[in-house]
């Protein structure tokens, strides 16, 4: 057992214990214990949301603004996606699960994210989300309740989140657009902050990741539903260095080793656990194009040159905040996108009640396709999420 399983264990373990011990100040909502949601109520960060509304007012006044336009495309794009993949499921059955839990252990149908970067990611995807909600809605001179921390849990508290509570009265007084512009402070602000993690990935990666690391080859991370690189037998977590007689070393090297090739070709595949005979399936996304059907990532090991020099822990520390920027990057993304599906109380479910509002003039009607709409998407999200279990 690593030192990242135990952290993990004792984690749950500590967080269990707090939560018990502060039951009394915790509000609790769901299924429990199967499948709940708990929020610990705090007044933690409200002073410095005030603070950063006040002294930035027209720069937040303009972000917000944008961040409502932002939403409204993001709500119509996640939903075309989220149609478009469901569809897949029957249609394309061979097709990776677009929607998976991000959790720090090992699982089918999970994305396993290591635990010390999960925690770590979470936390400043939670903060800048909810603290960006705090500061648009102080801007307009709504009240913040309560602030804190949240839980979903299924019988043990399983995935952290973090939470900012506005004066629900004062938010509905308020214009459509700056109520708008409140519930789409978070997913914005985590998109926005995304791409600065890449920038910031990038400016770090030119100058040294070409000194620190060497590619040596494709690591196969999992497969697709029907993978003829599974059904060659290739163990996962292997690592492809040649496919007949062309070495790859990149995730470039691998696509075009195949450009040439048809469905149904056998090709040679060279891996660090063996060699491997595999016939070429079709691409789901287009038949006429081969496909291995593997999930990969880039392989690397660490240049010794450079190690020599300046040590290993150097070298692992760098490419250990470089893969923090990377996990930051590609969650900050998914998480914003995700929280603008028109689903219920999170922020696309939020956006999609003002649009009905907005186009429907009979508020009831439209609060009753505001409701069905959200109950269609939900159970599109949850049929997603549980199709990589199967």
């Amino acid at each position: 057992m690593n030192i990242e399983t135990i952290a993990a264990i004792i984690f749950l373990i500590l967080l269990t214990l707090f939560l018990i011990k502060e039951k009394e100040k915790l509000s609790i909502s769901g299924l429990f214990p199967l499948l709940y949601f708990v929020l610990y109520k705090t007044k933690t960060g409200i002073a410095q949301m005030t603070s950063v509304s006040r002294r930035y007012p027209r720069l937040i006044d303009m972000l917000s603004k944008i961040g409502v336009y932002v939403g409204i495309i993001g709500l119509v794009v996640v939903s075309w996606q989220l149609i478009t993949n469901f569809l897949n499921l029957f249609l394309l059955p061979q097709a990776a699960p677009a929607v998976a839990l991000v959790l720090p252990f090992k699982a089918k149908g999970v994305f396993f994210v290591r635990f010390f970067y999960w925690i770590i990611s979470i936390f400043i995807i939670a903060v800048i989300h909810e603290f960006s909600h705090g500061v648009v809605a102080r801007l307009h001179n709504i009240p913040i309740k309560s602030s804190g921390f949240a839980f979903l849990g299924v019988i043990v508290p399983v995935i952290p989140a973090a939470f900012v509570e506005p004066h629900d009265k004062i938010l509905l007084k308020r214009s459509r657009m700056q109520r708008l512009a409140v519930f789409a402070a978070g997913p914005f602000s985590n998109i926005v902050s995304g791409v600065l993690f890449l920038l910031l990935l990038f400016a770090l990666s030119f100058p040294v990741a070409s000194y620190i690391i060497q590619f040596d080859g494709v690591a196969i991370v999992g497969y697709t539903n029907n993978s003829a690189a599974e059904l060659a037998g290739i163990p996962k977590d292997s690592v492809i260095t040649q496919i007949d007689n062309t070495a790859i070393v990149t995730l470039n090297n691998l696509s075009a080793a195949l450009q040439n090739r048809k469905v149904g070709d056998v090709v040679t595949v060279v891996t660090t656990n063996g060699t491997y005979d595999v016939k070429l399936g079709a691409n789901p996304k287009n038949a006429s194009l081969p496909y291995l059907g593997i999930l990969s990532l880039q392989s690397q090991k660490n240049n010794p040159d450079f190690e020599a020099r300046y040590g290993s822990f150097t070298t692992s520390a760098i490419l250990w905040f470089m893969g923090l920027l990377y996990l930051l990057f590609g969650l900050s993304i998914g998480i914003g996108l995700i929280n603008l599906a028109p689903v219920g109380p999170i922020d696309g479910g939020q956006i999609s009640r003002e649009i009905f509002t907005k186009l429907i003039k009979n508020e009831e009607t439209a609060m009753k396709a505001w409701y069905w709409t959200s109950l269609f998407f939900f159970a599109i999200l949850i049929t997603l999420i549980l199709s990589g279990f199967f």
